[in-house]
């Protein structure tokens, strides 16, 4: 700043300003404030000022040194009649500021004299100039102070009769300076401005709204295109299509990506994550949920829902939420659109949801009209989604082994997948999944145990143990059957027979037949051949693989010696292999098999639920052999005795409770129907005391603990008795019995889609008729193979033997009035004769209906209940002489055979022949002394049976 004085400015203090009024007061130009003083007339050339009466209180003006001077509020007061008269304001500055000290200005010589100290001060008041700004750009105090004076001098002269009114102490009687000062300043920022962008200007014509983002223009669609009229009932439908997102890790954007929509779709179809239908208006919420879990759970991922949470009263949320559209579905620059999970009340309707804006309001039809004319319904996980696949199908990895993933949504919302608008980054993301440890469901509801420290605190971990706790009570329908459970939809496989069901499954897994792998199974015997095919479960079970098992290209054999004669081969051999393979299950019951109601039994568990965290891997590996073995049977039409048909029908659907049908259980269990309709009917109040065997058999307690109960728990109890009745008292998601169902789906790593049980499903009507079908091959009484012996003899044959006889004798009469028997004919042979049975063969069931009849069905198919290949074959027992070259092949092995009477049985032709000259000896020796002739043969006939099966005579 340009000074040339040297001085700064006198600082405009309360001290300035009481001298400056009391220098207007002196020449006339602001009255005194007396009423005895007469008003000074104002001098020519001077501005009239009106001055307020001065505060008493002032504060001294500091000097140039920073000092006060001393009594300077007294000075300043008294200075008021001591100042010179003057021009006017002008004159008043120029006294002031050649009084002030330390100033250069003129020694005027006031006509009083001053009582303030002498100073040196600048001719013209300096403009304040802020320490905290650049002085660049400011005019300099010479430039200030000549625009001052040629203002002064061009002032207009104003004269009054009087002292003029105050205006006030904005301007303090002097052009303000502003203008001046910012001059130079604001003239720069002119040239600043002039050189950058300026806004256009519209042309003339009306006003038009300014530009702003719009939001992205909306076709114009009606809600009404998704509704219609069907062609046929008239009825009004709604067409649906149901996205199920994967649920997301918590803190995780939740957006729609407009610009990745065709890639979202094609993955959520790849997934089976997406479902089309058409339902009713007013389908509830509720309803629609209930439907897309069966779809998921039905899948060829085998999704998995984790149990739903519950309500603060106590009631069950929905496993899936509704998404709804942030800003009602606006978009802006492509940006994607914000969604948010919509709390909706589970009687809300389709229609209620249709009128819902953010939904599939104005702004958001062009998110869900998809195809013209269907509505599209978000759905997200609420918990964990865990389904059966390879990452690479998933399109997230190259990793193509079949596990079992719950981090599906992790994958999912990555942002360069489908969470934002980014793309994948090169060589940034090499995240290992962790779910590959994870082989079966089990895995997911059990710890590992082989973690650090003692184990006790992982065993029964909190959030396993409350879910485990609650579950019963969340998959046990509230009322028994008070809603028609549909079966998941499957595509049908037109398969009717049972005997097409193995090549119809081997052709899934291996389409090529001769680029499938040989599986062979052989021993020295069956039962030795069972405990190979047992190793090959085992096998296959550890990894988790059953595509050799299921090969076409099959060689199952029994062989003697060292040099590996095969002395039998072909299908009924195999199923004779796989029947004693079971057999091997029978034989430890009671580790396997726990009782269920009619007589059937159910996988059993080791532990309760309240301790599933301790089962052991072995344990687990068991029971996933049980239901392999269990799958085994089924695909090769063999009934897996004693296991319950209510039971199998429960595991084939996943452990879905609602399967147990009216229809179902009316057929297989129809006493156990009859109890549960009786328990309805007598209601909440009727007696109960004659079901308290059953309460104490099945329930585990006492029928008085529920004496006192309302309708809701009466009803509950139902579906609980059912439960238990048919299934037991552990509920579906005990590892062990996840364990069993595992097994039961037979995986096949190189045909992730391959599930046994939805081979079931697709059987026919579903599998309630495949178990009808299947069923007939249980042998429960001579009935069940009535149908299918034939019986031969020669007229010769009957001649000799009715002599032998001393009666008519015919070999059908006496062998069906043989399988008509029970128990053991002769007791004494029968127990001599025990212990040349096979050591693995179970007799301990001669008292029963069944026993004879199955025995012969075993010895003669080589499996103890009705292949699926005999629906055109017949059973043929023969009767034959001893030169009969289908007897037996080997002149050596005749006479030994034919010297004790053995049957000569074929399982490939299903053929037994008698010897007729034995039988001859035997009757007539038995009627020579005395003892019962028709005991003795049956018990000839019952021996031989029995000791066929294990064993093979014939090639």
């Amino acid at each position: 700043m340009n000074n040339p004085s040297g001085h700064l400015p006198p600082p405009i203090t309360p001290q300035y300003l009481a001298a400056m009024m009391a220098f207007l007061q002196q020449n006339g130009q602001l009255p005194i404030p007396s009423t005895n003083e007469p008003a000074n007339v104002p001098v020519p050339g001077t501005q009239s000022v009106a001055v307020p009466a001065s505060s008493p209180a002032l504060t001294p003006a500091p000097m140039s040194n920073g000092t006060t001077p001393e009594n300077a509020v007294t000075e300043s007061l008294n200075s008021a009649t001591s100042l010179p008269p003057g021009g006017g304001f002008a004159s008043f500055s120029v006294q002031y500021a050649g009084n002030q000290p330390n100033g250069s200005g003129s020694s005027v010589v006031p006509v009083s004299q001053p009582t303030w100290p002498a100073s040196s001060l600048p001719n013209r008041i300096q403009p304040y100039i802020s320490p905290n700004v650049s002085s660049q750009g400011y005019p300099n105090i010479s430039t200030v102070a000549n625009s001052q004076a040629a203002s002064a001098s061009s002032a207009p002269m104003v004269t009054s009769a009087g002292p003029a009114s105050f205006s006030g102490m904005q301007s303090l009687g002097f052009q303000s300076l502003g203008p001046q000062v910012n001059q130079q300043r604001l003239s720069h920022a002119a040239r600043a401005q002039s050189s950058s962008t300026r806004p256009a200007r519209r042309g003339r014509g009306p006003a038009q709204q300014p530009p702003s983002a719009a939001p992205t223009p909306v076709p114009k669609r009606t809600i009404n295109d998704v509704y219609y009229f069907d062609s046929v009932t008239g009825e009004r439908r709604v067409r649906l299509r149901c996205d199920v997102l994967p649920n997301a890790p918590p803190g995780t954007r939740l957006n729609f990506l407009t610009d990745k929509r065709i890639q979202l779709d094609t993955f959520l179809h790849g997934m089976e994550l997406t479902f089309d239908e058409e339902f009713s208006p007013s389908t509830t919420f509720s309803q629609l949920v209930t439907w897309l879990v069966a779809k998921l759970q039905g899948s060829r991922f085998n999704w998995t829902l984790s149990p739903p949470k519950l309500a603060l009263n106590g009631q069950p949320l929905s496993q899936l939420r509704l998404m709804e559209y942030m800003n009602h579905g606006r978009t802006y620059g492509g940006k994607p659109v914000g969604m948010k999970k919509l709390s909706v009340l589970p009687e809300k309707t389709l229609d209620d949801l249709a009128l819902t804006p953010t939904v599939a309001g104005r702004h958001v039809l062009k998110h869900v009209i998809v195809d013209s004319n269907r509505l599209l319904l978000r759905f997200i996980v609420d918990d964990t989604l865990t389904g059966v696949f390879t990452l690479k199908e998933a399109g997230f990895d190259d990793n193509d082994e079949m596990h079992v993933h719950d981090c599906l949504g992790e994958h999912f919302w990555l942002p360069y997948h489908f969470g934002d608008e980014y793309e994948l980054p090169k060589d940034e993301w090499d995240k290992p999944c962790e779910c590959q440890d994870i082989d079966d469901v089990t895995d997911i509801l059990i710890p590992n145990q082989s973690t650090g420290g003692n184990g006790n605190d992982q065993s029964i971990p909190a959030t396993h143990t409350s879910g485990a706790s609650d579950t019963v009570t969340r998959i046990i329908p509230p009322t028994l059957w008070a809603e028609t459970w549909t079966p998941p939809v499957v595509e049908s496989s037109e398969l009717t027979s049972l005997q097409e069901l193995p090549k119809y499954v081997y052709s899934l897994i291996h389409p090529q037949r001769s680029m499938a792998p040989y599986i062979d199974c052989v021993g020295n015997d069956v039962f030795e051949a069972g405990r190979s095919y047992v190793a090959l479960v085992k096998e296959a079970v550890a990894k988790n693989d059953f595509c050799n098992l299921l090969s076409p290209r099959r060689m199952f054999q029994v062989e003697t010696g060292n040099v590996r004669n095969s002395i039998s081969l072909g299908a009924g051999v195999e199923a004779e292999i796989l029947t004693s393979a079971w057999s091997i299950i029978q034989n430890h019951s009671s580790q396997y098999w726990t009782p269920l109601y009619g007589d059937f039994c159910g996988p059993a568990v080791s532990v309760p639920m309240l301790m599933a965290g301790t089962v052991s891997q072995d344990r687990l590996q068991s029971m996933t052999v049980l239901g392999a073995l269990t799958g085994l049977m089924l695909l090769n039409g063999l009934y897996p005795d004693p296991l319950s048909p209510l039971f199998l029908q429960f595991a084939l659907h996943g452990g879905d409770v609602r399967s147990l049908t009216p229809s179902l259980v009316q057929e297989w269990a129809p006493d156990l129907y009859g109890i549960l309709k009786e328990f309805l009917r007598r209601g909440p109040t009727g007696d109960l005391s004659d079901l308290g065997s059953f309460f104490i058999a099945h329930m585990g307690y006492q029928v008085e603990t529920i004496g006192i109960r309302d309708l809701a728990t009466h009803n509950s109890t139902a579906s609980l008795m059912l439960y238990r009745a048919a299934i037991g008292p552990e509920p579906p998601l005990h590892p062990e019995l996840q364990a069993f169902i595992k097994g039961l789906r037979l995986p096949c790593k190189d045909k992730p889609s391959f599930d046994f049980t939805k081979v079931i499903k697709s059987y026919g009507s579903g599998t309630e008729f495949f178990l009808s079908v299947i069923s007939v091959s249980h042998v429960t009484s001579y009935r069940s193979i009535e149908g299918l012996l034939t019986f031969i003899q020669q007229p010769g044959q009957v001649e000799e033997l009715s002599t032998a006889l001393g009666s008519l004798f015919d070999l059908e009469s006496l062998f069906v009035q043989f399988l008509l028997g029970t128990g053991a004919p002769v007791p004494t042979l029968w127990n001599e004769a025990q212990g040349a049975f096979h050591p693995k063969l179970n007799v301990e069931g001669v008292d029963k209906v069944w026993f004879r009849p199955q025995m012969l069905l075993w010895s003669i198919t080589g499996s103890p209940r009705i292949r699926g290949d005999l629906s055109d074959s017949h059973l043929r027992i023969e009767l034959v002489d001893d030169d009969d070259n289908e007897y037996c092949a080997n002149e050596n092995h005749r006479p030994a055979m034919l010297a004790h009477g053995q049957f000569s049985i074929k399982t490939c032709s299903m053929q037994a022949r008698i010897p007729c000259s034995y039988l001859k000896s035997l009757i007539t020796a038995t009627r020579a002394s005395g003892e019962d002739v028709v005991a003795r043969v049956f018990h000839y006939f019952l021996v031989e049976l029995v000791n066929a099966i294990g064993r093979h005579s014939q090639l």
